[in-house]
């Protein structure tokens, strides 16, 4: 996702879950809890919606039989946090077909103006609009990751990292 030089994520959430759509709660959960013990409140709310319409897309869209044809199959969940830089999340689905991105020009969600979100990657929209960068890549195992980024110095977060919450995400 992100590479080169101050670019390693220091700290790392990572989980899978069953593709069924009580787990998007769960989702929620952990990017709720993330963000508390990251000392990234303000983040908060932007998060959870991402992270929401990510792991609903993965449950919804993205549900495929299994080699054997079974249905049900699973989704990861990553947050990574680069301290004074950025926090994405991504979520990890089997699918190998590409999402519909959404179209660019609609960034500005508004409730009084709630045609122009339309009824299609309304979700998408709405990951690109809270977030700063939003993007797809292929797993070489089959498969795709969806992600989005948000940047720390923009939104007035970039501030020295004190661990508030769980010491399990130390690298």
């Amino acid at each position: 996702m992100l590479s080169g030089p101050g670019w390693d994520p220091v700290w790392i959430r990572e989980r899978t879950w069953e593709s069924r759509p009580t787990e998007v709660r769960q989702a929620r959960a952990l990017t709720w809890a993330a963000m508390a013990d990251w000392n990234l409140l303000e983040l908060t709310n932007e998060a959870l919606l991402c992270a929401s319409e990510l792991a609903t897309n993965a449950v919804v869209h993205a549900f495929m039989p299994d080699q054997q044809g079974r249905l049900g199959r699973t989704f990861t969940m990553r947050l990574s946090f680069w301290p004074m830089r950025a926090v994405a999340i991504e979520i990890r689905d089997a699918d190998p077909r590409p999402p519909v991105m959404p179209d660019r020009q609609v960034l500005q969600p508004s409730l009084s103006e709630p045609h122009l979100m339309g009824g299609s990657l309304r979700g998408l929209r709405m990951v690109e609009a809270v977030s700063d960068f939003m993007s797809w890549g292929s797993l070489g195992m089959g498969g795709k990751t969806v992600w989005c980024r948000f940047d720390l110095a923009p939104r007035g977060l970039a501030r020295p990292f004190t661990m508030t919450g769980n010491p399990a995400d130390r690298p």
